[in-house]
């Protein structure tokens, strides 16, 4: 048995990565967080004993406690994978962009982390072997107008991790940095956004965004022993955009 736990699946690649988890192996379990809604979430209740969600803000540290304590107590074992999916995107000017969207910004992409890792210290855990994906984005290392704000969480992420890496070598720590992904704001993006969207088709090499399963199997592998020399670093899956940059 093994149990991952995931901040962010309700929707999205954290969504799509319960079920990828639990369908792999039938004794895997799952502990996640989740904001406001789980995408069909009747398509979970075949999984219901292997499940522990609960809603609420990532970023606090109650939440965080909570969510081991159930762990414990429903499956009798904390999480031994982790993947940090939370996350927020703020499409602004530098200029306008006001300070209560700035603390939500950092508070989920960049404290949200940071919390969960010090939970991991505080109870020993980040000494016994666990593996943890962060999901970075590739604005952390290119720049996209209007993403500045967005763009510094994730690089600040990123570079957390690698010190984290660092200083704790039993355990490993690496962000996957998606480009275009269809996820929840896919939809709304085509839709309102069509230059934009003919813009991104035509910069990317393999000419789609990506599927969320296929962020899916980068953060499988990551967090798999097929990885095990694999720490510090950030893997792209991002269709050839920042090869063509």
């Amino acid at each position: 048995m093994t149990i991952l736990f995931i901040t962010g699946c309700g929707k999205g690649i954290g969504r799509e990565m319960i079920d990828n988890w639990l369908k792999s192996d039938e004794k895997n379990k799952v502990v996640g967080i989740y904001r406001s809604i789980i995408e069909k979430e009747n398509e979970l209740e075949k999984y219901a004993d292997r499940l522990c969600l609960v809603q609420g803000d990532a970023s606090e540290t109650q939440l965080l406690e909570k969510c081991f304590s159930s762990s414990k107590k429903i499956f009798n074992d904390l999480p031994q994978k982790y993947l940090v999916n939370a996350g927020v995107r703020c499409r602004s000017n530098i200029e306008d962009i006001k300070n209560d969207t700035l603390e939500n910004l950092w508070n989920t992409n960049y404290f949200g982390l940071r919390k969960l890792l010090i939970l991991l210290v505080d109870q020993s855990i980040i000494k016994k072997n666990i593996s943890l994906v962060y999901v970075s984005s590739i604005v952390a290392n290119v720049g996209f107008i209007n993403l500045d704000d967005y763009g510094a969480t994730k690089a600040a992420a990123e570079s957390l991790l690698r010190s984290i890496a660092v200083k704790y070598p039993n355990s490993r720590f690496n962000s996957v940095a998606p480009g275009f992904t269809k996820t929840s704001y896919a939809n709304n993006f085509m839709k309102n956004l069509p230059d934009l969207y003919d813009w991104t088709l035509s910069r990317i090499p393999t000419k789609r965004w990506a599927e969320s399963k296929e962020i899916c199997s980068a953060i499988n592998f990551l967090l798999s022993n097929h990885s095990s020399y694999i720490t510090g670093q950030r893997l792209v899956v991002d269709g050839g955009w920042l090869a063509s940059s």
